[in-house]
Formats: C-alpha cells, sequence, structure tokens
C-alpha cells in the first residue's frame, strides 16, 4: 500500500489477492464487504478528513476514543441480544447480518485506537473501565 503526505491510502489492495488463503473462502468474500463498508461510512463521517475524528469527538466529554468505540460495540451487542430474545427487530432497514458487520468493523477500528493509545505511551487504565461498568450495573 501506498500512503499521501496525509497518510491517507492512496491503493488499497483486495485483502483475497493473496496466493494462497486458507479458510472458508466466505471469510474473505466477508472482509472485502467490511472493507467497502466501513470506506462508505467513513466517507460519510469523515469525508477528506481524519478518519477517526467521529470515534474522536468523544474526547471532548473525557470520554477516550478507545473507551467510546467500545460502547458502540456494546450497543450493537445489546441489539443483537435483544433479537436473539426476541426473534424480531424494530429497525427493519438494519439486518442482523448488517449489525454484525458493524460490530466487526468497530473491533478493528477499536485496535487502531488502542494502537494508537500504545504509541502515544498513554496507559489504558483498565481499572477506570471496570469502574464505569460497575457504576453502570445498575441501569440493567
Amino acid at each position: 500500500m501506498t500512503y499521501s503526505k496525509e497518510g491517507r491510502y492512496n491503493v488499497i489492495e483486495d485483502i483475497s489477492a493473496k496466493p494462497v488463503l486458507y479458510g472458508h473462502p466466505e471469510f474473505y468474500e466477508l472482509l472485502n464487504e467490511m472493507k467497502e463498508l466501513h470506506s462508505k461510512k467513513n466517507h460519510d463521517y469523515a469525508g477528506d478528513g481524519n478518519p477517526l475524528a467521529n470515534f474522536k469527538e468523544c474526547e471532548r466529554f473525557g470520554v477516550s476514543a478507545f473507551l467510546g468505540c467500545f460502547i458502540r460495540m456494546t450497543d450493537k451487542y445489546m441489539r443483537i441480544l435483544n433479537f436473539i430474545k426476541s426473534g424480531n427487530l424494530s429497525v427493519n432497514s438494519e439486518s442482523i447480518e448488517d449489525t454484525l458487520k458493524d460490530l466487526s468493523v468497530y473491533s478493528l477500528i477499536d485496535i487502531i485506537l488502542f494502537r494508537e493509545l500504545m504509541d502515544a505511551k498513554t496507559k489504558v487504565e483498565l481499572t477506570e473501565v471496570g469502574e464505569t461498568i460497575k457504576r453502570n450495573d445498575n441501569l440493567r
């Protein structure tokens, strides 16, 4: 891959174009679908700006981008859990497959955000996450 001065991709390689891939073929098809989904949504949320700007916005409210993305992941998890319990969806325009893809993309974005924290020599206080969960556990 090559990058522009701003750090944006100039060439996006087809991740399924590797000579020998082991595993289920649909797995690699899904990776390509997620790549396209990420690109389209990133265009809508960030345009030509910082591709993580919408995730970093929560930092203005004292929540790290890493934790903010994780919170979005829990929203998707809860949607799936409620579907499993009830068997139906209120928002028909987003399928369970769409939700699972979003969750997968959020997972990858959160890896990027975590690496940025580590690269900046910032320590992630996992106890902070645990304390936040404990404080909000009574909301269930």
